[in-house]
């Protein structure tokens, strides 16, 4: 509840910007107050802690600065921007680093002390039992990492289509997948100009009785031709 909106109506001279969280009232920039009753904070605002330039499509982490949480909170951007932020959870007292998402084809700036996101403390950490599927919430059934180990073992023309292929497997299926990729890595093109080598299989072209190639008839023809008027014979 904002109080004394009644005063800032009759007046007409106030302009409230609840994406800077500020209030202009007769000409004077004041911050909201954003707060409890208990004397900690229930909103802060996260600021960019350093210029950054964020290259076309690309994420960089950035360092930003907000006010101490003493209990775990939520980062979660407003949409202030160009650049997608993701609503991530941090642990108490620490300082956020968040991951910046350039979509775009250009080259994003953020200034430092920018406007990033808001941060809210975490009221209650859901079981597993409590969850449930019309809680709004995503479900996930399944994740997991790629093995940085396996990744750098894999040639690099190739793993692109490891990526690809190991989204539905297991550990053992993708362990597998990786051996077979690594030992038939000749069949795929490493470039554009490469058509890729397999010598399992061996092809032949049955030729018939065909002496001569189609090519070569013609100056067959002329040569018998010339050495017939030459008194030459086979």
């Amino acid at each position: 509840m904002l109080l004394g909106f009644d005063i800032l109506v009759n007046t007409g001279k106030a302009i409230l910007n609840m994406a800077e969280a500020t209030l202009i009232f007769d000409g004077q920039v004041l911050s909201l107050n954003l707060g409890s009753t208990d004397g900690q904070p229930r909103v802060a605002e996260v600021r960019v802690g350093k210029r950054r330039v964020i290259p076309p499509n690309s994420v960089v982490k950035v360092k930003c600065n907000m006010s101490k949480f003493e209990t775990d909170y939520v980062v979660e951007s407003f949409g202030n921007s160009k650049l997608l932020v993701p609503r991530v959870v941090l642990s108490a007292g620490s300082d956020p680093v968040l991951c910046l998402l350039n979509p775009t084809d250009r080259v994003q700036l953020v200034k430092k002390n920018f406007l990033i996101a808001r941060a809210y403390p975490v009221a209650e950490y859901l079981s597993n039992d409590s969850a449930t599927p019309d809680s709004g919430g995503c479900r996930v059934q399944a994740c997991s990492l790629v093995d940085p180990v396996m990744m750098k073992a894999l040639p690099e023309h190739i793993r692109d289509l490891y990526e690809r292929s190991e989204e539905h497997l297991n550990e053992l299926e993708r362990k597998q997948l990786a051996d077979l990729l690594t030992e038939y890595q000749d069949v795929f093109a490493r470039d554009e100009f490469d058509m890729g080598n397999f010598t399992a299989i061996s092809h032949t072209i049955d030729t018939r009785y065909r002496k001569r190639p189609t090519c070569h008839r013609a100056y067959a023809a002329d040569t018998r031709h010339v050495c017939k008027g030459g008194g030459v014979t086979s």
